[in-house]
């Protein structure tokens, strides 16, 4: 959800459709909240480590409309804490 989130922000999908993930997420019983989402520093350096990244750059795969991938993409930060706060209202 956060990367779906990540992709509203950006613009690559409207509001609407972040919506309909969410439902759909909630539907099938997946969390579309966590309160984790508060230890933002903590998540960051953790993401960090993922295996998926390099440089230091954490790497995401955004989506481009439902069921449309972008992979390897670098956000800023800003954007990433933002989605994160997304999380922890829901």
């Amino acid at each position: 959800l956060v990367e779906a989130k990540i992709s509203q922000l950006l613009g690559f999908i409207t509001a609407s459709d972040l919506e309909t993930i969410r439902s759909a997420l909630h539907n099938i019983g997946l969390p579309v909240a966590s309160p984790l989402a508060a230890l933002t520093p903590e998540l960051f350096a953790l993401m960090q480590s993922d295996k998926k990244n390099s440089g230091g750059s954490i790497k995401w795969t955004l989506l481009k409309s439902i069921g449309v991938g972008c992979f390897d993409q670098i956000v800023e930060d800003s954007v990433v804490h933002s989605a994160l706060v997304y999380i922890q209202k829901k």
